[in-house]
C-alpha cells in the first residue's frame, strides 16, 4: 500500500523519533512509505536518523498515495474527509495555551472523524470528553523502542559502572514541561550531597543552573543517546504533562532505571514497578531519587524492567493495530 506521513521537521525529540519508527517498520512490512517534511529540510538533519530503504524522505506531499497518516496539527491542512487516519502524539494546544490560532489548528485534529490513534490514556479521557470522540474512532496504541538503535543490554552492560544521573531536558520554556525546574534543583541537591556527576542533554542550550552541569549534550544522535543511557545510574525527568515521552522507555529497555515527577502521563510508568515515580513537587521528586542510594537502590526494579520491555516495549504489536487501520481506511 502507499502510505504518506507528513511530519513538522526533522528536529531531534522524540515525537520525530516515533513519526520515523512508524514509517520504517510500515516500510519492513513492504508499503510503499513516503514521509513528507513540511520544513525545508539538510542532508545533515536527513543523516541524523536512520531511514529504512524503502521510505521516501520528501519536502512536497504527492498525490499518489493510498492513505494518508496524519501524525501532527502542523499537517492538518492535508488531512482529507477520506484516506485519512491520525496519529496524535500529544494534546498539543496545551504548549502554547495563550495562541488562539494554534488551538484551533490542534481541535481541527482533535474533532476530525477520521480514526484516530492516541498514545496517551489521559489524552483520550480529555477528547471523549471535550471533542466529542468515541470509542469507535479512537484506538488507544502505545509506542516501542527500537532494538536496532537501542538493543536489549546483556549482563556485562548492566553490570557496567555508573558514574552519573542522566537529566533530560533543562529547559522551561514548554508549560507542559520542567517549568518549576524541578529536575535542576534535585539534580542540584544530589550533586552537593551524593557527590556525583550530572549530565544533561536536550533540544535547546541550557540557560539556567549551569553550575550543576558536568556535561550537556545538545541534540545528541541516538548513538550518543545510547551512550549516555548506558553510562547513567539513572534517567532523572521531571514534567508537568506527558503523553508517553520516549527517553524513560529507551531506559527502561536498557535496564537504566528512571526517577520521575510527573503530573499526567507516561503510561509505562509504573512507580514502585519499573520506576520510581511521584508527582510534581521537589521534595518528593528527591525523596525518590535518594532512594537510588540506598544499598540495592534500584537493583530490585531490574527484573521489572526487563520483563515489562520484552512484553511491552516492541514495536510490532502497535503497528499490527496501525498497520490494520491504514489497510482498511486506503482499501
Amino acid at each position: 500500500m502507499r502510505i504518506q506521513i507528513p511530519f513538522p521537521s526533522l528536529a531531534p525529540h522524540g515525537g520525530t523519533r516515533v513519526a520515523i519508527a512508524i514509517a520504517n517498520r510500515l516500510a519492513v512490512r513492504k508499503h510503499d512509505v513516503e514521509f513528507v517534511v513540511l520544513k525545508r529540510f539538510s542532508p545533515t538533519q536527513k543523516h541524523y536518523w536512520r531511514w529504512h530503504p524503502n521510505v521516501r524522505v520528501v519536502n512536497r506531499p504527492g498525490n499518489h498515495y493510498q492513505v494518508r497518516l496524519i501524525t501532527s496539527p502542523h499537517s492538518m491542512h492535508l488531512a482529507r474527509p477520506r484516506r485519512t487516519v491520525l496519529h496524535l502524539q500529544m494534546l498539543e494546544h496545551m504548549f502554547a495555551p495563550q495562541n488562539k490560532q494554534w488551538r484551533q489548528q490542534c481541535e481541527a485534529m482533535y474533532t476530525h472523524p477520521a480514526p484516530m490513534f492516541s498514545i496517551s490514556s489521559w489524552n483520550i479521557e480529555e477528547l471523549k470528553a471535550n471533542y466529542g470522540r468515541t470509542d469507535a474512532n479512537t484506538i488507544y496504541v502505545g509506542n516501542g523502542v527500537d532494538e536496532i538503535d537501542f538493543p536489549r543490554p546483556n549482563q556485562s552492560v548492566i553490570e557496567s559502572p555508573r558514574d552519573y544521573i542522566l537529566v533530560e531536558g533543562w529547559h522551561n520554556y514548554n508549560p507542559c514541561k520542567d517549568v518549576d525546574r524541578l529536575a535542576p534543583k534535585v539534580a542540584a541537591r544530589l550533586k552537593k550531597e551524593r557527590k556525583i556527576r550530572i549530565v544533561g542533554y536536550g533540544v535547546v542550550p541550557p540557560t539556567d543552573y549551569l553550575d550543576v552541569l558536568d556535561e550537556f549534550h545538545l541534540c545528541p544522535t541516538l548513538p550518543k543517546m545510547l551512550q549516555l543511557y548506558r553510562g547513567a545510574k539513572f534517567l532523572l525527568k521531571a514534567s508537568m504533562y506527558d503523553a508517553r515521552s520516549c527517553s524513560p522507555v529507551e531506559a527502561m529497555a536498557l535496564g537504566v532505571p528512571t526517577v520521575r515527577a510527573l503530573h499526567k502521563g507516561d503510561d509505562d510508568l509504573i512507580g514502585g514497578f519499573n520506576c520510581y515515580r511521584s508527582d510534581y513537587n521537589e521534595q518528593n521528586l528527591f525523596y525518590e531519587a535518594e532512594r537510588m542510594f540506598v544499598p540495592g537502590g534500584g537493583f530490585f526494579y531490574y527484573t521489572n524492567m526487563h520483563t515489562y520491555a520484552e512484553e511491552f516495549l516492541s514495536w510490532e504489536p502497535h503497528i499490527d493495530y496501525i498497520e490494520r487501520v491504514l489497510l482498511e481506511v486506503g482499501s
